[in-house]
C-alpha cells in the first residue's frame, strides 16, 4: 500500500459495521438503589450459546425477575430470531413455552416463574441476507474449509429491554470440534470459558467472531493477544499473517513501553469484500478488525500504516463523540511514531508525512474548533496537529526531558483504554500529570472552541525539517532540532 493513502485514513465507514458506531459511556458498576437508599448489586444475566454445524446459535438466557417483560434485539435481526420458549418451570422441567411477539418484542408474561428463555438465530441467513439493514449486522466469510460469522454480540443476544441498569452478564459459548469463539472481551480468570460484562455495554461490545476459523495466541509487552484469521482466498500463510500482526504489536509497545491493555483479539478477514476498512472497538473489551484482501502479500503490507494506527486506538479511551478528532488524531500521529521506533518506518518519511499531511488539518472558514467542525481533515490532521504541539510544547515546558509519549504512557497506567470511557476533562489532565505540564489542557482549552490557525511553515522552519524538490532535508541548527530528534529517539 502507498504511503500516500496515509493523506486519507478512515475516509468512510464500512458497511458491514457501521450499527457498531453507537457511541456511551461504560457503566461504572453493576448496582441498583436498595431500600435504604444504598446501592445493591444488581441480578446477574447468563447466557449459554452453542455455535451449531449449520451455523444456527441455540441459546439458553436467564434474566432475574425484576427485569423487563419485554425483549428484543437489532431490528434488523428480529426475523432471524426463531424458537423463542420460555421454561415452564423450574430448571429441570422439560416443558416450554412459546413466547409471543407483538411490534418487533417477545412478551413475558409478568408472573413469578423463572425467566429463563431459550431461542435459536440464524446466522447463515442473517450474513447471506441481501437486506443492507441486516448486512450491518453480520457477515459471513468461507471456503471449502469452512465458514466464519462477523457478528457482533447484539446482534444474536436477545434481551430485557429495560429494567435495572448494571446487571453483571456472563456469556458461555460452546463451539464444535474445529471451530472457536473470538471476542475482545477477555476470558473471565475463574472460569475461562466466559466472558463477563455490563448489560448496559451489549449493543457496543467488542469485535466477536465464531466459527471455522485459525487461532494464535501470542504473548508480548505484557499482555495476550488472540489473532484470529477467517477463512477465505488468500495469498499469505497463516505464520506470515501472524508475523504482520505481530510486528506492529511490536511497534505499539515501542512507543508505549508495553501492551495498552491485558487482553486484546485481532480478527484478520484476507477474503473482505473491497470496501471494508480496519476499525478498533472496545466496549469493555479491546478488538481490532483488519480486512486484508485476497491479493496481500507480507511484502505488499509492509509499507501499510493500517494496522499500527488500529491498534494505536486501544491505547486510548473512549470519549464523548465531540472529541473523536482526539481518538483519531492520536492514531494519526503515534502511528508513524511507532513505527520509527520499531525500526519499521524511516524516519524521513514520518516527517514528510507531516509536512504533506498536516495542512489538511488546518481550519477552514467556518470552523468553530476541533470540538464543533466534525470534518474529516479537522477529525484526523486536525487531532494529528493538536498531538504535534502539545508534543513541541511539553518538551519546551521540561527542557526536552519529558514529551507526549510520557503523557500518553500515564493514561495507560491509570488503566486508560479503548476497553473504558473517560470525561475528556480526566484524559487530559491524567496526560498531564504524567508529563509534569498543563499543556494539553491549556492546548485544548484554545483550540475546542476556536479556529486556533497555526503558521506551519514557522513551525517546520522552527523544528529544523523541510522539503527539498521531494527530499526531506533536517536543519540540526534549527531552534527546536534536539526536539525534532527526541519525539522519535529511543530509549
Amino acid at each position: 500500500m502507498s504511503r500516500s493513502r496515509r493523506l486519507r485514513p478512515g475516509l468512510t465507514l464500512t458497511a458491514a459495521f457501521a450499527a457498531l458506531a453507537a457511541a456511551g459511556a461504560c457503566a461504572s458498576g453493576p448496582e441498583t438503589p436498595g431500600r435504604d437508599g444504598a446501592r445493591a448489586p444488581a441480578a446477574p444475566w447468563r447466557y449459554d450459546v452453542t455455535l451449531e454445524p449449520d451455523g444456527r446459535l441455540s441459546v439458553v438466557a436467564t434474566f432475574p425477575a425484576d427485569s423487563s417483560t419485554e425483549l428484543g434485539v437489532d431490528r434488523a435481526v428480529e426475523p432471524f430470531v426463531d424458537r423463542v420458549a420460555r421454561a415452564a418451570g423450574p430448571e429441570g422441567d422439560p416443558r416450554w413455552e412459546p413466547v409471543p411477539r407483538r411490534n418487533g418484542r417477545w412478551i413475558l408474561a409478568d408472573d413469578d416463574r423463572p425467566r429463563r428463555v431459550r431461542f435459536t438465530v440464524d446466522l447463515a441467513s442473517l450474513a447471506g441476507t441481501s437486506d443492507p439493514r441486516a448486512i450491518t449486522s453480520a457477515a459471513a466469510r468461507g471456503d471449502d474449509e469452512g465458514w466464519a460469522w462477523l457478528a457482533p454480540p447484539s446482534t444474536w443476544l436477545l434481551r430485557p429491554l429495560g429494567g435495572p441498569p448494571g446487571a453483571p452478564v456472563t456469556l458461555a459459548v460452546r463451539t464444535p470440534p474445529g471451530t472457536a469463539f473470538v471476542s475482545g472481551v477477555a476470558p473471565h480468570p475463574g472460569d475461562p470459558g466466559a466472558r463477563r460484562f455490563d448489560a448496559d455495554a451489549i449493543g457496543r461490545l467488542s469485535f466477536t467472531a465464531l466459527g471455522a476459523m485459525t487461532v494464535r495466541q501470542i504473548e508480548l509487552g505484557g499482555g495476550a493477544v488472540t489473532i484470529a484469521i477467517l477463512p477465505g482466498e488468500r495469498r499469505m500463510t497463516d505464520d506470515e499473517i501472524v508475523a504482520w500482526v505481530e510486528g506492529g504489536l511490536r511497534a505499539l509497545v515501542a512507543f508505549y513501553g508495553r501492551l495498552p491493555v491485558g487482553h486484546a483479539a485481532v480478527i484478520v478477514d484476507p477474503g473482505a469484500p473491497d470496501g471494508l476498512i480496519a476499525r478498533a472497538r472496545g466496549g469493555e473489551g479491546a478488538s481490532v478488525y483488519l480486512p486484508i484482501g485476497s491479493r496481500s502479500t507480507l511484502a505488499s503490507l509492509a509499507d501499510d500504516w493500517t494496522l499500527v494506527h488500529e491498534l494505536v486506538h486501544l491505547a486510548c479511551p473512549e470519549v464523548d463523540r465531540r472529541h473523536h478528532w482526539l481518538e483519531e488524531g492520536l492514531a494519526t500521529y503515534v502511528e508513524p511514531i511507532a513505527r520509527v521506533l520499531a525500526g519499521d518506518l524511516e524516519v524521513e518519511d514520518h516527517w514528510r508525512d507531516l509536512i504533506e499531511g498536516l495542512p489538511q488539518g488546518l481550519p477552514e472558514a467556518g470552523d468553530r474548533g476541533l470540538d464543533r467542525t466534525a470534518t474529516w481533515g479537522r477529525t484526523y490532521w486536525g487531532g494529528a496537529l493538536f498531538c504535534l504541539l502539545a508534543d513541541v510544547e511539553i518538551r519546551e515546558r521540561t527542557g526536552n526531558a519529558k514529551g507526549l509519549r510520557d503523557a500518553l504512557r500515564a493514561v495507560i497506567d491509570e488503566g486508560g483504554s479503548i476497553a473504558s470511557f473517560w470525561r475528556m476533562e480526566q484524559l487530559l489532565r491524567v496526560a498531564d500529570d504524567g508529563a509534569g505540564t498543563d499543556v494539553l489542557r491549556g492546548l485544548w482549552e484554545r483550540t475546542r472552541h476556536d479556529p486556533h490557525p497555526v503558521d506551519l511553515d514557522e513551525l517546520f522552519a522552527r523544528l529544523g525539517v523541510r522539503l527539498d524538490r521531494g527530499r526531506v532535508v533536517f536543519d540540526d541548527d534549527a531552534p527546536l532540532a534536539a526536539i525534532r530528534r527526541a519525539m522519535t529517539a529511543t530509549e
